[in-house]
């Protein structure tokens, strides 16, 4: 499997509906509450036998990597089936700010470009080579993104070191109404256009090889899922049977940012922005 072949390999069949933003130009302060997030569990010890693929996101920062992993079904039914730090902070509630467990910590020998390097190729490593349990299968992480934005070297490097095919850099573009959405890019030699993803020629640009992903779709995309009732097409689980095990989760995918709906050439588009009392805790799911 090339990087860009079959990209990410899965594709949602049809576009979700658009929820309940009050029409283009509403502000909705937060399409989910934490409570309700909380409640969208899964109880399962391994993946359900209905998914077909498993991936996995990583975000890369000074003191911490955040990580998640998601099974999906082929209806784009997913998932979160395990989702973390490295280093584990081992406590359910912490920020990044006051983080004790940091890679500065677990690599002491180590700079902070060192320490992250060391940090992610650990990780990259572990659940590369981890099986998962589905029903009488195993499974592997078909496909893992690393965000590039931070320190694209080093995530370029651990990928040549561990990430393999699997592994691709990944960079977060927020497409505004106003802009051409990429379902209408003209391909052009050496690039792979998706479903809200693209990859880009990057030969004699001095650039690493990267997917370029649009995360006011997504971002949309997650929220919906956890808005869709458990059991329907496209709702997205969490692991577990104890909703306060995933409150930090809940409050930053509830909390962080708060969207408009602009309508532009391409259709509504749901622009996302922060709050300015967002909590700090990345969410890669």
């Amino acid at each position: 499997m090339t990087d860009s072949e079959d990209f990410p390999r899965i594709v949602p069949p049809v576009d979700m509906p658009p929820g309940q933003a009050g029409g283009p130009g509403a502000v909705n302060p937060a399409a989910l509450t934490i409570a309700q997030l909380a409640r969208m569990l899964a109880v399962t010890e391994e993946i359900p036998p209905a998914c077909t693929k498993l991936t996995m996101f990583i975000d890369i920062h000074k003191e911490l990597l955040f990580y998640a992993v998601c099974a999906w079904e082929e209806t784009f039914t997913g998932y979160i089936i395990d989702y973390g730090t490295m280093p584990d902070q081992r406590r359910l509630a912490f920020t990044l700010a006051d983080a004790t467990r940091t890679l500065g910590n677990a690599f002491p020998r180590a700079g902070t470009d060192g320490a992250i390097h060391a940090g992610l190729e650990q990780l990259v490593s572990a659940y590369l080579n981890r099986d998962w349990s589905r029903g009488g299968s195993l499974m592997r992480i078909d496909r893992l993104l690393v965000d590039m934005g931070y320190k694209p070297g080093i995530v370029a490097d651990v990928k040549q070191k561990a990430g393999g095919a699997v592994m691709m850099l990944a960079k977060g573009v927020g497409l505004r109404a106003s802009r051409k959405p990429i379902a209408e890019y003209a391909r052009r030699p050496g690039e792979t256009i998706g479903y809200y993803w693209y990859i880009p020629n990057v030969r004699k640009t001095g650039q690493f090889q990267h997917v370029l992903v649009d995360v006011n779709y997504w971002k949309r995309f997650v929220h919906e899922g956890f808005s869709t009732a458990a059991g329907d097409r496209g709702c997205i689980s969490l692991f577990g049977n104890d909703g306060r095990h995933h409150e930090l989760i809940a409050e930053h995918v509830a909390r962080s940012e708060k969207w408009v709906e602009v309508i532009g050439p391409g259709g509504v588009v749901r622009e996302w922005t922060p709050w300015p009392t967002r909590p700090d805790n990345p969410c890669p799911a």
